[in-house]
């Protein structure tokens, strides 16, 4: 840009832009490479995996690129720094830079899961004890999907080469305080394509949310629906049963 005599450059200024994204891999240095690939005028690093789960982050002298996540499961951090002179232009550029992102990482936004319009499966006005359905995900992937989700706190039971099943803790809120230590589990069992959900019954105590058959709304319209379930049906809930379809 040529200035005219007396004429001042234009003040540059810095925007920063924050949204949280689903990985479907978690390497630190896979993420690294793939961003390097993708984005080659950024000098790109990775932190010590003994501190941080996982951080990566790429400078230039007009971006700054990172992507974070503590060593909990989950979604990630991503932050986007831009200079820029021209503030009309800079939502477009983060646009542009954001989709090179994702593109590289094979990556979404994170959004929360919302409930959808389902028929309620109550047989005889009760809600049954688990749900036996069909998907096309397998447990790993499933695990993966609840844990970005944050809806709930899922673990993993079993190995890593060998899931047995996935059990989800609900946080219940109990005098207006949340409490993660309640022995209510959600539990999946199975593999692909057939899988149970084992909710259960519980009875209900005074100012303790959500109650069971909330519980249950939630697993029907909520957790199936973005598995992808098909077939869903009622179910019995009997530890040691092998699920069947």
């Amino acid at each position: 840009m040529t200035l005219k005599p007396g004429e001042k450059p234009p003040e540059t200024k810095e925007r920063e832009f924050e949204c949280r994204i689903c990985i479907p891999h978690e390497d630190e240095s896979a993420i690294r490479t793939s961003l390097q690939q993708a984005l080659p005028s950024l000098r790109w690093e990775e932190g010590d995996s003994s501190w941080d789960k996982v951080r990566v982050w790429g400078e230039s002298p007009d971006e700054r690129i990172s992507v974070y996540r503590y060593e909990s499961p989950g979604p990630f951090r991503l932050l986007i720094r831009l200079q820029t002179r021209h503030e009309a232009d800079v939502e477009e550029e983060y646009r542009a830079v954001l989709d090179k992102v994702l593109v590289a990482l094979d990556a979404k936004v994170w959004k929360p899961l919302q409930p959808q319009p389902v028929s309620l499966i109550k047989p005889n006005g009760r809600f049954p004890a688990a749900y036996e359905f069909e998907c096309d995900l397998g447990i790993a992937q499933i695990e993966k999907l609840l844990a970005d989700s944050e809806l709930w706190y899922w673990e993993v039971r079993g190995s890593h080469s060998s899931v047995t099943h996935i059990e989800g803790r609900i946080p219940f809120r109990i005098g207006g305080k949340v409490q993660w230590n309640c022995k209510e589990r959600v539990r999946l069992i199975g593999d692909r394509p057939c899988y149970k959900m084992e909710v259960g019954h519980w009875p209900e105590e005074p100012d303790r949310m959500p109650t069971c058959d909330q519980a249950h709304e939630i697993v029907q319209t909520t957790i199936l629906p973005a598995l992808g379930a098909r077939n869903v049906r009622a179910a019995e809930s009997i530890e040691g049963m092998e699920n069947q379809c």
